[in-house]
């Protein structure tokens, strides 16, 4: 029988598994494939700026080891890219099989989709990063430095004061890829070295970061003074004239409070001026609101703005969500939340009970300032977790203290009938009676400290689950106490054909 069911495995493993003990080529069928080459090039570079180091002892110069490369860190905020013809590939997917066996037009347009060629990026952003926590570095320690901290520039330097008010300034540009330096050296005052250091920049910004740029001038109509924001980045007002830019494809988008944005890109030729003007449009920011009642003569709030009486009729009001308040004195105040769409009209058919409002909704919304019934619906949730934290704690506790019970027991049955048979066979004055009775004492007192702990956890237990269940209740309550006619939404729903009666429904919108 064993014979005959080891058979009847194998088989149904070699007839389930067969495909799997092909070859890998076979099984993916590699042959009809085809993978172009796919290279994947640097995103982004990071510039490290460094705290400068100076050998001179002067606590009343410190402040320029810091100071002067922060100087650098504000005047090149404004380098967003770098041009580089060569920039680094981080992966790189050789070709595989032949071109002409790609027969699969579905997969490899799947592919093509999935992993679209980017091709060699024409500009590469950078990220700026002040150091300031680091020491102060020499410049044939930046390339280490750089690599600590993923930089491929680094920005060093050194301040020598020179004189009474003199002071030397030595700025070291390091690329990583080059692991080539160069130094900018400027002579100044100590007072004026922050003004120097600003007409440095300008050159390392040359050398390093801008071949010669392009240059727009931006004008809008029918007013100036509109945002310019160049690339995601806002170069100014309008009219923004002989503005220098990156060469290339620039994505120019102006904009303004209560007028349409216009987004174009602009088309830069290095060396050139390119003129662009931009027409915005005013949003006309008006809906139409209609309140109809039961009551005329209501007051009508949008938001805290009275717009009128009803019934109101089309009246103009902002697009957008808001609160309506409708109320007249010795009826129901009717709430409710809106939202107007422009160029359209919304018709709010409200109906007014008499009553006194602050007795009919009692607060409904804020049990305290600032907090609602949802905050305490869920407050009263995490309590459910504390209680049942002392839950579990105290079967712990329990569990161990049972456990001491049976381990650290000096008697069981069998010792215990024994000591009892040897104090009685040698007389209650003997050595082995007080030894038993002495024993059997301590025993007790063990087991009844024992029992006082067990006793006291499971009260604590008891204790917990009133007060998860208690919790719970509460938080029940807080949440249905919270509802109003926003949080559900209970109705009747009419199908196409009337003969098949109606649906009953519920809804509950998720608020408070």
């Amino acid at each position: 029988m064993q014979k005959v069911l080891s058979f009847f495995l194998i088989y149904i493993f070699l007839f389930v598994s067969h495909k799997s003990l092909l070859p890998v080529d076979q099984v993916y069928d590699f042959p009809s494939r085809y993978l172009p080459e796919k290279i994947v090039y640097e995103k982004f570079r990071k510039v490290c700026i460094f705290p400068f180091r100076t050998q001179v002892d002067n606590p009343d110069l410190k402040y320029l080891s810091g100071g002067l490369p922060a100087v650098i860190y504000a005047g090149f905020s404004s380098v967003k890219s770098v041009y580089d013809s060569d920039p680094l590939p981080v992966s790189i997917q050789h070709e595989y099989g032949d071109p002409k066996n790609e027969i699969k037009e579905k997969e490899t347009k799947k592919y093509k989709k999935a992993n679209p060629d980017t091709g060699k990026p024409e500009f590469i952003k950078i990220k700026m990063e002040f150091l300031d926590k680091h020491i102060p570095i020499f410049s044939d320690q930046s390339i280490r430095a750089g690599r600590e901290n993923d930089c491929y520039y680094m920005i060093t330097g050194e301040y020598t004061p020179e004189g009474k008010d003199s002071l030397k300034i030595e700025i070291e540009f390091t690329e990583r890829r080059k692991g080539k330096s160069k130094s900018y050296i400027r002579n100044t005052t100590i007072k004026r070295s922050f003004q120097e250091m600003q007409n440095i920049l300008p050159e390392i910004r040359t050398d390093y970061f801008i071949r010669q740029p392009a240059f727009v001038t931006i004008t809008s109509e029918p007013e100036s003074g509109f945002f310019v924001f160049i690339d995601g980045d806002l170069a100014g007002k309008t009219p923004l004239e002989n503005h220098p830019v990156l060469p290339g494809d620039r994505n120019i988008e102006v904009f303004y409070d209560n007028y349409r944005k216009i987004n174009r890109v602009v088309k830069t030729v290095e060396g050139s001026l390119s003129r662009v003007q931009y027409n915005l449009k005013k949003f006309e920011w008006k809906g139409k609101l209609t309140v109809n009642c039961n009551i005329e003569g209501a007051e009508v709030y949008l938001g805290n703005k009275l717009i009128g009486e009803t019934p109101l009729k089309e009246s103009d009001v902002p697009t957008g969500q808001n609160r309506i308040r409708i109320t007249k004195k010795g009826y129901v105040d009717y709430l409710g939340g809106v939202e107007i769409k422009e160029e359209e009209t919304l018709l709010i058919n409200a109906v007014m009970r008499e009553g006194d409002s602050d007795t009919y909704y009692n607060n409904d919304l804020n049990v305290f300032q600032d907090y609602s019934y949802f905050d305490f619906g869920m407050y009263s949730l995490y309590g459910t977790i504390f209680f049942y934290g002392i839950y579990m704690y105290s079967g712990l506790k329990i569990s161990k203290e049972e456990d001491k019970m049976y381990n650290k027991s000096i008697f069981n049955t069998l010792t215990y009938y024994q000591g009892l048979s040897s104090a009685l066979t040698n007389g209650t004055g003997s050595s082995a009676f007080q030894e038993f009775t002495g024993a059997l004492a301590y025993q007790q007192y063990y087991v009844d400290s024992l029992n006082a702990n067990t006793a006291k956890y499971y009260q604590y237990q008891n204790a917990s689950i009133a007060g998860a269940l208690t919790m719970l209740t509460l938080s029940g309550i807080f949440l249905y106490t919270g509802l109003n006619r926003e949080a559900m939404e209970l109705g009747f729903h009419i199908p196409r054909n009337p003969n098949e009666g109606a649906e009953a429904h519920f809804q509950y919108n998720f608020k408070f």
